[in-house]
């Protein structure tokens, strides 16, 4: 009996962890995520974190469900490495404002959005990370084939004058569908090209599309 009440205790025991550079940001957040989560039910405790030495030490000894990570520039793709590197399996939404997209892709990090970003693209990330922390068998957002992950970077297209779309071959002989709006494709290209073999490359100008014109 007495196990069986651990186990119903555990599942309740769900937390979302903030790690941010200004307080005003991370309160912002946090009632987002509250405000997100209470419309389908779901009471997380949610924890700011400004100190990165603080955060590391809390997470050594718990483990969140969800890292929401909002540090800027470098400082960003350092904490993202470290909690990767700490928890391989900790579900990770990494907003930047700078475009480590490609790192994150590499970090298998779950969702990236590059600023400014929208709450409607925020939420979708949350909605798929969250969907993730509850049993999800896959890292990355699903998409509809079998085998095939992806992960967006952004979804202003007017921002960026380039969809860029590919299939990049894994380790593990599963084939990861990357798509990004940008506006230089062939840096992706070469990039990608240049860690694995990459398969069914497609670059459609979205500014001729708009005008009616073949991409």
């Amino acid at each position: 009996m007495k196990e069986k009440i651990k186990r119903k205790r555990r599942r309740f025991v769900y937390c979302i962890a903030v790690l941010i550079d200004e307080e005003q940001k991370g309160q912002d957040y946090a009632e987002y995520i509250l405000n997100y989560c209470a419309d389908r039910k779901i009471f997380p405790l949610v924890q700011i974190y400004q100190d990165q030495e603080k955060f590391f030490g809390e997470i050594q000894k718990t483990v969140p469900a969800i890292v929401l990570l909002a540090l800027p520039g470098v400082a960003g793709l350092n904490a993202a490495e470290h909690l990767r590197s700490l928890h391989p399996k900790c579900k990770i939404i990494w907003c930047s404002d700078l475009d480590f997209s490609l790192h994150a892709f590499k970090l298998r990090v779950e969702y990236f959005l590059w600023s400014p970003w929208r709450n409607r693209s925020f939420g979708r990330g949350l909605r798929h990370v969250s969907d993730a922390a509850k049993g999800s068998r896959n890292n990355f957002r699903k998409e509809k084939h079998m085998g095939v992950h992806s992960i967006d970077a952004e979804d202003d297209q007017f921002a960026y004058r380039y969809d860029t779309q590919l299939l990049i071959e894994r380790r593990d002989q599963d084939l990861v569908k990357i798509h990004f709006h940008t506006n230089e494709p062939w840096k992706i290209l070469e990039y990608c090209n240049s860690i694995s073999e990459i398969f069914d490359i497609v670059v459609e100008d979205m500014i001729r599309q708009a005008n009616g014109q073949q991409g």
